[in-house]
């Protein structure tokens, strides 16, 4: 039997057996303290979360390049973090594509008034809870989820 399982995994890698390609994240979300005492924040912490996966060489500082190109784009409803603790993630997540095995970052909002549903074009807008560009990076491996907390950090005003 010693000799039986190995020479089934030799031979499952000579049929072609698949090999992952990529991977997924499950994301959830948490607010940083300066967002929960912002002075700018005036509607309560939950809504629908609006955002987008790139890579994470296409960003900077200052956000994406002009040639950046959206993996994939990300929208979760139900967003609460009104009882949530300073980085105390949502009972809210959502799960990623399969990406290639590489490096990513998630920039995004929370839409806390509902104003950018209706919009094509979704961006923050003042009062909204918002990612910073360089915060949220993940890994993605070949064959694994990758849990990732995306933390909103700033209030737009």
């Amino acid at each position: 039997m010693r000799l039986l399982l190995p020479a089934l995994a030799v031979l499952a890698a000579a049929c072609g057996a698949p090999k992952a390609t990529g991977g997924t994240a499950q994301l959830r979300f948490a607010a940083a303290d300066m967002v929960k005492n912002s002075s700018s924040l005036v509607d309560p912490l939950k809504g629908t979360f609006y955002g987008a996966v790139f890579l994470q060489e296409d960003v900077t500082v200052t956000g994406p390049r002009n040639d950046a190109m959206e993996l994939q784009g990300l929208e979760l409803a139900n967003v609460d973090l009104t009882m949530k603790g300073p980085g105390e993630a949502s009972d809210a997540s959502l799960v990623t594509k399969m990406l290639p095995a590489g490096k990513y970052v998630v920039l995004g909002f929370l839409d806390v008034d509902g104003s950018s549903a209706a919009e094509a074009d979704r961006r923050p807008e003042a009062g909204d809870p918002s990612t910073l560009a360089l915060t949220n990076k993940f890994d993605i491996t070949d064959g694994a989820e990758t849990k990732r907390l995306i933390l909103l950090e700033i209030v737009i005003n």
